[in-house]
């Protein structure tokens, strides 16, 4: 995309239109990093240079008052990509870009020829925020996270990273689509069943990972009440995977076969596996074995 050809400059066009950053709340940034969140930045210069030009172009004409000036925007836009390559890629380590760099390097540019901003803390303000969040694709991110999950790193760290991108992805989607305050009330409960479906697994990891490490009590409840919703769901759904995965991490937390001091979070657990048995056997199918085998390591 953004080739010399007829071909690839038409897709680039046909993809920047489809954009819409007519919402006020999208920032610079974050109509920098929508357009590029399709796809993979080329290497070549000239490519990246048209890239820019027509996000210039579309980004001063869907945002006239706060971007005007096409030709500043392209700058910027360029040289944000430069400090971006300068902070975050190994290679460019040498030529690690400062804010007097980047400052110096956007020297005389201007936004808008109608609006007057205070360009100066602009500038350092997206200097903190490029050097704080680095640009990168959904799936790299994914695939780095689970490269370092299975390298046994902190798992509070990588919590924390799972939760930072969630919000980023969540803000830059709200501010894409347009706000409707309409509330729609939705009385057919196989609605759930999507939902669940493209939730569970960051449920799990959530509840988890707190559950594992606080000492909260209160917090510790509140997790183990997503556990036993969640297995209700999955069980009321007949989604046994999800079931199982539920069931069996719930078992692990009762410290039944730990050499571990058992603590009042863990007793909880074994608690309200029993409960489950009791109260909801009927929706745990092939998840028995994870409850038998916690109650006859009981002593």
């Amino acid at each position: 995309m953004g080739g010399g050809d007829k071909f690839p400059q038409d897709v680039l066009s046909c993809y920047i239109d489809e954009l819409d950053f007519t919402n006020p709340s999208i920032e610079f940034l974050d109509a920098l990093k929508i357009l590029l969140n399709g796809f993979r930045i080329p290497g070549e210069g000239q490519q990246i240079d048209r890239i820019m030009e027509k996000f210039g172009e579309k980004l001063s004409r869907d945002r006239p008052e706060d971007f005007g000036n096409a030709e500043g925007v392209y700058l910027l836009a360029y040289a944000t990509l430069m400090l971006q390559t300068s902070l975050h890629n190994p290679q460019a380590q040498k030529l690690k870009m400062k804010l007097a760099d980047f400052k110096k390097i956007t020297q005389g540019v201007k936004l808008s020829d109608t609006k007057d901003i205070d360009f100066d803390k602009f500038r350092e303000d997206l200097f903190s925020r490029v050097e704080r969040e680095p640009f990168t694709l959904e799936e790299d991110e994914d695939a780095r996270l689970k490269l370092e999950s299975g390298q046994n790193t902190n798992k509070k760290l990588l919590f924390d990273k799972e939760r930072e991108g969630i919000l980023r992805r969540g803000a830059t989607m709200l501010k894409q689509t347009e706000r409707n305050n309409k509330f729609v009330l939705i009385k057919d409960i196989s609605t759930i069943r999507p939902l669940f479906e493209n939730t569970w697994s960051a449920n799990l990891a959530v509840f988890s990972v707190v559950l594992d490490e606080t000492e909260d009590q209160n917090i510790a409840d509140l997790c183990l009440q997503g556990f036993i919703h969640a297995i209700r769901i999955s069980g009321h759904y007949e989604i046994h995977e999800v079931r199982n995965a539920f069931v069996s991490s719930l078992s692990k937390f009762t410290q039944v076969s730990a050499s571990r001091e058992i603590k009042q979070k863990n007793i909880n657990c074994i608690r309200e596996l029993l409960n489950l048995a009791i109260h909801d056997g009927e929706c745990l199918r092939d998840s028995w074995y994870y409850v038998l085998d916690c109650l006859s390591k009981i002593d």
